[in-house]
């Protein structure tokens, strides 16, 4: 029996069929691998930024929480780059941001910790109290030091008072001899300030004796516990007699600050008379 002989293909159509074949390998195959190739056939790590193409990846592709900061080139996230509220102080390492990276005006004073302010002074920190007189006192021959003015306060909180005590004098004529006027200020009864630092000494500004009038200020900073206190101004008679006719008290309270007495070696109200 023959056996049936199958047709002979030319080689146009042979080249014809090839390519047939080809085109249908190049469009459908990699359509057909995508769908069947996911992550879970990847190895961990088989894939770094280089094989993807730039854009290709959004937020939606990525685990939540899987890209940390060690994952981000520096720089190459700016504020347009996420998301209004998304960010907040947790997310930001202490010290990491200066004045430069905050917009002008947008830190407000309810957005501060005042007590990660230094210098700070809060309603009632700081407060002022005064005392005057004008009315003259004559025959003024008291040899101790004695209150001339008062000036009571109630400090808010441990501190310190800066104090500044002024007095207005002169030569009391109808006493014989000079006179000769020391001051001072004083904190609940005493006194830090030398006896003889400050004084108003008529004799050297009226060599004719005649009735001279003076002015002297001193000034203190007394460190204070919270509470009530009183000041005074002082005065000791170390001449004649003085006639006095004016005298002030100030104090300012500040929570914080310092104070250096240096006392001099002491002299008596004789060793002064010059």
């Amino acid at each position: 029996m023959r056996r049936p002989t199958l047709p002979r293909i030319s080689s146009g159509r042979l080249a014809l069929v090839v390519s047939t074949l080809a085109l249908l390998v190049v469009t459908g195959a990699p359509s057909e691998a995508a769908k069947l190739i996911n992550g879970k056939n990847l190895k961990n790590n088989s894939v770094t930024g280089k094989k993807i193409k730039n854009g290709s990846l959004t937020g939606a592709d990525l685990k939540n929480n899987s890209v940390s900061g060690g994952d981000l080139k520096n720089g190459s996230v700016s504020g347009a780059d996420l998301k209004n509220g998304s960010v907040s102080g947790a997310d930001v390492k202490d010290g990491s941001l200066t004045g430069a990276d905050l917009a002008a005006d947008s830190v407000s004073g309810a957005q501060v910790d005042e007590s990660s302010l230094q210098g700070l002074l809060g309603d009632g920190d700081v407060a002022v109290f005064g005392s005057s007189d004008l009315g003259e006192v004559n025959d003024f021959t008291a040899n101790s030091f004695t209150s001339v003015l008062e000036l009571s306060m109630t400090a808010p909180s441990d501190g310190f008072v800066l104090v500044t005590g002024s007095i207005s004098a002169e030569d009391d004529t109808s006493l014989v001899g000079p006179g000769w006027l020391n001051y001072r200020v004083s904190l609940d009864g005493a006194s830090p300030s030398f006896e003889y630092n400050h004084e108003l000494a008529y004799e050297e500004m009226s060599p004719s004796g005649g009735a001279v009038a003076a002015s002297g200020a001193v000034s203190f900073v007394f460190p204070v516990s919270a509470g009530a206190h009183t000041f005074d101004l002082e005065a000791m008679e170390v001449g004649a007699g003085s006639y006095l006719f004016g005298r002030t008290l100030t104090a300012i309270f500040t929570p914080s600050g310092d104070v250096t007495v240096l006392r001099p070696a002491a002299r008596s109200p004789q060793g002064q008379q010059r």
